[in-house]
């Protein structure tokens, strides 16, 4: 199996998502981009979290509570993965 290596990419509410999911397991499956990279060694993207009915139920409900605090995460709605060879 080849080595996920996350990388922040620029935007708001990105660096606080980063720290808030640090040390979650990634595991191959379809409740996050970085499961399904995993899942298909392919490039994934998740292009509305809320409007993904496979997308990770506790994630989306992380990212309903900080917009409601007024945390930049709030502002997230999508994300793409990909896997070291892409």
């Amino acid at each position: 199996m080849r080595p996920l290596n996350a990388r922040p990419s620029p935007g708001a509410g990105v660096a606080e998502a980063n720290l808030l999911f640090k040390g979650r397991p990634i595991r191959a499956g379809r409740g996050t981009a970085a499961e399904r990279v995993i899942l298909t060694g392919e490039v994934q993207s998740v292009t509305d979290f809320f409007e993904d009915a496979e997308f990770d139920s506790k994630a989306k409900e992380l990212i309903r509570n900080a917009a409601g605090s007024g945390s930049s995460i709030g502002q997230l709605r999508s994300h793409a993965g990909g896997p070291d060879d892409a």
